[in-house]
């Protein structure tokens, strides 16, 4: 299971919308084939919990996520 835990600043995702793939791998590196998928996600610029900081940003701006 995933389970969100919340959000951490100072990373380097661009502003957008994220579709995410889950996959299996063994201790010698094997990789199974997709297992799931998320929906789309957003990621947009502003801080969590706070709706009032929310932006939608511009093409390869740097959301600090």
């Amino acid at each position: 299971m995933v389970e969100y835990q919340g959000l951490y600043e100072g990373g380097d995702l661009l502003a957008g919308a994220y579709c995410y793939y889950f996959t299996y791998c063994d201790a010698d590196d094997n990789e199974s084939d997709i297992i799931a998928e998320t929906g789309i996600i957003h990621v947009f610029m502003g801080t969590n919990g706070y709706p009032e900081s929310v932006e939608g940003g511009i093409k390869d701006m740097n959301t600090h996520k």
